[in-house]
């Protein structure tokens, strides 16, 4: 072992010593450098020995020691300490440290039993002016609807007793809000996605956090709702008309499906169904309310669904509503003739099995009139329908002007009053069937349609007034001549 001289400078790196009061001379500093995100020093180191075995050790001890990381780093002129750099949790003034040590060769120092090494070690330094943000960077995107989103990206450190971790999400929230509010100040927007990589010591962490402009209110009435992430809102309105009867004075139910889905900040609410009936449904009915001002309506449908492993609800909501409505929503008018002929048919017992005897008999011609509507409100069966028209709530339902009959009065619902008592040739009403059935659309605990489903049949009979012969006795008809 060579004996040890005093060197100004000393560097220790660990609890490696290299200068000052040791045999590791240090020759000549090369190189120190800092900036805002690293600190390094170059220098050289003489290793020597008085023996083959020593200086051999010497050289593989100085190669081993710089070959390892994450070091505390010291530097040291006289009795005065230049620099000093802990990686040590808790105190974070030198993160991620590294050491490089190279041979390249040196005219008259490398010798049998001496070598000049040159080292150099540094670390990346916390940045304790912007509390641990190392750097940041912000794009802004428009979509085809001109909405804003917002990427904020960058880099965190550890900072004295923090690591990146905790330093990043003691200070984000507020960093990005002060960004977007001096870049949009005019905007609202909610974070709808963030990523972040942090090294295995917790020392730097890049982060990347996304933000989506809001433009609609959400759920509970303000812009942005804190339960709430990258909400979807939207509706479908089914406009059925399959054909009615009355012409243009029937207007059916509209069906309106109302469409809702979102994220859940699981950070800020896990109470899925309170936040639904207190907040997500009532915004659903209120925006249906306010976008199609129905003069009734009901929900007929209703299927909220929480799917907890991604912590989403979607949720469907089918309305039926009176819009612009008539009194009469759905209406059918049908008309029929049904005749008999004049043949009555008697079985004869002549071994066959359908062996009959055709005798003449009465021929009959029966008229149907069928009306079946549905209206709004409650109403009662009806006794027989005055003469005219055949009108509910002003729509007309002629058979006539459905494209049915001309011939004779056939008005819907009303008897034509021809033939019959008055001994004439003409229809005679036989009966009148009326029936109402009342029903309420919608779930029984919040808004219902009252309606009626009215419907109503008339039969009527075709007769001719008898000429050229007497009455019927007993089932013989007499001709009037002298027996």
């Amino acid at each position: 072992m060579t004996a040890a001289v005093t060197d100004p400078f000393k560097l220790t790196w660990g609890s490696f010593v290299v200068g000052g009061t040791t045999d590791k001379l240090i020759s000549g500093i090369h190189r120190i450098s800092r900036d805002f995100t690293t600190w390094e020093i170059t220098l050289d180191v003489v290793i020597r020995a008085t023996s083959d075995a020593t200086f051999a050790t010497n050289c593989a001890e100085i190669e081993s020691e710089f070959s390892k990381r994450r070091q505390s780093i010291k530097f040291e002129v006289g009795s005065s300490t230049i620099h000093t750099f802990n990686p040590t949790a808790g105190t974070n003034t030198g993160l991620n440290s590294y050491a490089r040590v190279v041979k390249v060769g040196t005219p008259g120092g490398d010798t049998d039993r001496s070598r000049v090494y040159t080292i150099t070690v540094g670390c990346e330094l916390p940045a304790s002016d912007t509390s641990g943000r190392r750097d940041s960077s912000i794009v802004v995107e428009y979509d085809p609807a001109q909405r804003r989103t917002v990427t904020i990206s960058g880099t965190w450190t550890a900072l004295t007793s923090n690591g990146a971790t905790a330093q990043y999400t003691a200070s984000i929230a507020a960093f990005c809000s002060s960004a977007l509010g001096a870049l949009l100040p005019s905007a609202t927007f909610e974070l709808i996605s963030q990523r972040t990589q942090a090294d295995d010591q917790d020392k730097v962490l890049a982060f990347m956090r996304m933000y989506r402009e809001v433009v609609v209110a959400q759920p509970s009435g303000s812009l942005d709702n804190a339960n709430i992430v990258e909400p979807t809102f939207g509706f479908s309105r089914a406009i059925d008309q399959p054909g009615d009867s009355g012409g243009g004075g029937v207007k059916r139910l509209e069906t309106i499906t109302a469409s809702f889905s979102c994220y859940l900040d699981k950070t800020a609410s896990t109470d899925v169904p309170t936040l639904y009936t207190g907040t997500v449904r009532p915004y659903m009915i209120t925006q249906f309310e306010t976008t199609y001002a129905p003069t009734q309506y009901a929900i007929i449908s209703e299927r909220p669904t929480h799917q907890p492993y991604s912590n989403q609800l979607f949720v469907e909501i089918v309305f039926q509503a009176a819009i612009d409505a008539t009194d009469v929503i759905e209406s059918v008018t049908t008309s029929r003739i049904v005749e008999g002929d004049s043949v009555a048919l008697t079985g004869a017992w002549t071994g066959q099995f359908f062996a009959k005897y055709a005798d003449q008999n009465i021929g009959t011609r029966r008229r149907f009139g069928i009306r079946a509507v549905r209206v709004l409100g409650a109403l009662d069966p009806k006794t027989r329908i005055g003469s005219g028209g055949g009108t509910v709530f002003g729509v007309s339902f002629d058979f006539a002007a459905e494209g049915g009959s001309s011939g004779g009065s056939f008005g819907g619902l009303q008897p034509s009053d021809q033939g019959g008592s008055s001994g004439g040739t003409g229809w005679v009403l036989m009966d009148n069937d009326s029936s109402a059935t009342v029903k309420h659309l919608g779930q029984p605990n919040g808004d219902q349609i009252l309606i009626t489903d009215l419907v109503e049949t008339t039969v009527e009979e075709y007769v001719v007034s008898p000429s050229g012969g007497g009455q019927a006795q007993f089932g013989v008809s007499f001709t009037g001549a002298s027996n």
